[in-house]
């Protein structure tokens, strides 16, 4: 084991999973990479808060009256989620991999038991069923009579990506992502079959996070706000009442508690409606916001036990607010880079005017996009506004070797099913549709190697820029790198230089070196370097870094010349 300044690293390689334990301790994770916390789960007999925190595994907190004392974080290679506890056990929905079970008797929680092969998205346990989410494939349904043996007894197709889902009774209420709420009969689990579904938008029925109360269900409808569906007839479930804050307001997760929703409202430019909304919704056909208690940084799901709440704050970490009076709820902890602590740093050629050039090329992007959502094929790479429109083509075409010249990480073996899912080809189509370009970087001259090339989009005319999609110029060609939510500069830029490296290491060996490269992920550190070295590849351990990209987490070495141009440029 190696010490580095207050953080304990124990690779447990045997097991397939790595505990980082005792980090940061006294500073409350300020300094801590929290990865994308989305869902919490606590579990009363041990007084433990569980936080799904993405590609960094699940993070462990000991509560004492709602403060948060950080255990340990699991991390096993996928993509934490969403996740329920029952009993000694908890039920993860893991993005990459599906269903996941943990043993949490003791103090460090143990795997023992992995699903390989679908999308898990949210996850209800019910009796002795585990219900997954899972995407594009629907709904699954687990037998889990025995908690470390999952049996997969039914499964169906759902109307769209089954993104959450709630059960009353015999039926399960899935959140179907843009088509609504879609409602199955489940009472022969083998056998479950589409009966009904709910919307509220003729285009759009966005749906998120499902809960459920009586003879309601709550849907976290993102855009739309809190929607209330009346389920006292499943056959025939009617909307009786929204909630929005205001026209920028995301209604993110949720609890209910006897006729109170505890909403997590995300609000990018109001901050006095960003957090926890409580809603008295005793009478569900008219909702009446109670109280509020407001912070910085996006918010995703919400865990209601006893008299607090907890709300996963994204990249932010996690909050702790006292409830037991609901009409003043207060803030009493929080675990990880607070937002309020950040400074944002915007790139300063958006603080330029638009050139006529500029102008040029934006309405060329947004006409040859159009022309290829409606069946153009368009392959391209000769310049930046040229990659992004290749990377569309590629998606809405099907067309692998596109998507491989344009986009090479999809070669690698650790990201060729993300990147190449029908659930990743869908978003990014959403995304390319909906995204609107606003500014783009212009060259006044000839392309050279490493050249990095943003791209500004928003989702309407009258958002500000939301999204950024970071093109770069590797071995003659512009490729595509990432696209990221938020666009300050010092968040997408560490992560487009990695990407670039593991872009060039993909690109210049051959097949069976970058085999190779890529079979070293997973294994010790002494051997990481002894075969590192047989590559001749020269890459300190110390300037390791997990690169993410979509629901992965990946450990590849950059050639060492691109490594320390790299370096360099960071000074």
């Amino acid at each position: 084991m190696e010490r580095f300044k207050s953080i304990n690293i124990v690779i447990a390689i045997a097991l397939g999973y790595v505990v980082v334990a005792n980090a940061l301790a006294g500073d409350k994770g300020r300094n801590k990479v929290m990865g994308y916390c989305f869902d919490a789960a606590f579990h009363e007999k041990t007084n433990r808060l569980f936080v799904a925190g993405g590609v960094i595994g699940t993070h462990i907190f000991e509560v004492t009256d709602g403060k948060l004392n950080f255990v340990t974080t699991v991390f096993d290679g996928g993509y934490h989620r969403n996740l329920k506890i029952s009993g000694d056990r908890v039920y993860l929905a893991d993005g990459y991999r599906g269903l996941l079970v943990f043993d949490i008797t003791k103090k460090v929680p143990v795997t023992t038991w992995k699903q390989q092969n679908v999308s898990g998205m949210g996850i209800y346990v019910h009796d002795n069923h585990a219900y997954l989410a899972a995407g594009a494939e629907g709904l699954h349904i687990f037998d889990i009579s025995t908690p470390d043996s999952p049996e997969l007894v039914g499964k169906c197709k759902t109307n769209d990506n089954a993104w959450d889902v709630w059960v009353d009774g015999k039926y399960a209420y899935v959140a179907d992502l843009r088509k609504g709420v879609t409602v199955l009969d489940v009472s022969v689990q083998s056998q479950p079959q589409k009966v009904s579904l709910a919307t509220w938008d003729e285009s759009d029925s966005m749906a998120e996070i499902i809960r459920g109360e009586g003879k309601f269900a709550y849907v976290a409808a993102g855009r739309h706000g809190l929607v209330v569906i009346d389920v006292s007839n499943a056959l025939n479930p009617k909307v009786v009442s929204q909630y929005k804050s205001d026209p920028n307001g995301f209604a993110e997760g949720l609890c209910v508690r006897n006729g109170l929703v505890y909403l997590s409202n995300g609000n990018s430019k109001n901050k006095d409606e960003n957090g926890l909304i409580i809603i008295d919704a005793h009478d569900p056909n008219s909702l009446r916001v109670k109280s509020k208690c407001t912070f910085g940084g996006w918010v995703e799901g919400v865990c209601l036990a006893g008299d607090h709440v907890f709300i996963t704050n994204t990249q932010s970490g996690v909050r702790s607010i006292d409830v037991s009076d609901p009409n003043n709820p207060r803030l009493v902890d929080s675990f990880g880079p607070i937002e309020e602590e950040k400074q944002v740093v915007i790139d300063t050629f958006l603080e330029t005017e638009k050139s006529q050039s500029e102008r040029q090329i934006i309405d060329y992007v947004e006409k040859t996009k159009s022309e290829i959502l409606q069946g153009r094929r368009f392959n391209d790479l000769s310049t930046a506004a040229n990659a992004f429109l290749t990377l569309i083509s590629a998606y809405y075409h099907q067309d692998q070797s596109a998507l491989e010249q344009t986009l090479p990480l999809v070669k690698h073996k650790k990201l060729f099913k993300e990147l190449s899912s029908p659930e990743q080809r869908s978003r990014m189509l959403d995304f390319a549709r909906k995204s609107i370009l606003c500014r783009i970087q212009v060259g006044n001259k000839l392309s050279k190697e490493s050249d990095l090339c943003a791209i500004y989009t928003s989702t309407s005319p009258d958002k500000k820029m939301d999204q950024v999609w970071i093109v770069g110029y590797v071995e003659g060609a512009w490729r595509f790198f990432q696209r990221e939510s938020d666009i300050d500069i010092n968040k997408w830029m560490p992560i487009a230089k990695w990407v670039e490296a593991m872009t060039r290491n993909i690109l210049h060996l051959q097949q069976e070196e970058a085999k190779k490269a890529t079979d070293l992920l997973g294994i010790g550190q002494k051997t990481l370097h002894r075969k590192l070295n047989q590559n001749g590849i020269e890459w300190p351990w110390k300037k390791h870094a997990f690169i993410r990209m979509g629901k992965e987490a990946s450990l590849i070495p950059p050639p060492r010349e691109h490594e320390i141009r790299i370096w360099r440029a960071e000074k």
